[in-house]
C-alpha cells in the first residue's frame, strides 16, 4: 500500500487536497486532487493557501503546490479526466 505523506510535517497523510473550478449549479467544469496530501493534525490546525492563476491555451490544468518540504505538479487534461503526474505525486 502506497503511504501518502502530509505535505507540511511529513506524518501520514490521509486527506487529500484538490481544486475545482465550478458553474453557478455547483458543477465542476473540472476537479483535479493535487496528489498532496495533509495529516489530521495540520488539517485541523490551519494552513495558509495563495491561489495564483494564469491563462494557458493547452487544455490542461497544472497544479503546483508548494511547501517548505517541496513541490509536487500535477496536471489534468480537461474533458478527458486524465491526471498526470510528473514525478509520480512525489515532493521533489
Amino acid at each position: 500500500m502506497n503511504e501518502h505523506r502530509c505535505i507540511l510535517c511529513g506524518d501520514v497523510g490521509t486527506v487529500a487536497l484538490g481544486i475545482r473550478a465550478r458553474y453557478s449549479n455547483t458543477n465542476a467544469a473540472w476537479a483535479p486532487n493535487l496528489d498532496a496530501w495533509l495529516c489530521e493534525d495540520c488539517t485541523h490546525g490551519g494552513c495558509e493557501i495563495e491561489v495564483e492563476i494564469e491563462p494557458t491555451s493547452d487544455g490542461r490544468v497544472t497544479t503546483r503546490t508548494l511547501t517548505h518540504r517541496g513541490s509536487i505538479v500535477t496536471q489534468l487534461i480537461i474533458g478527458t479526466g486524465e491526471k498526470v503526474t510528473p514525478g509520480q505525486g512525489q515532493l521533489v
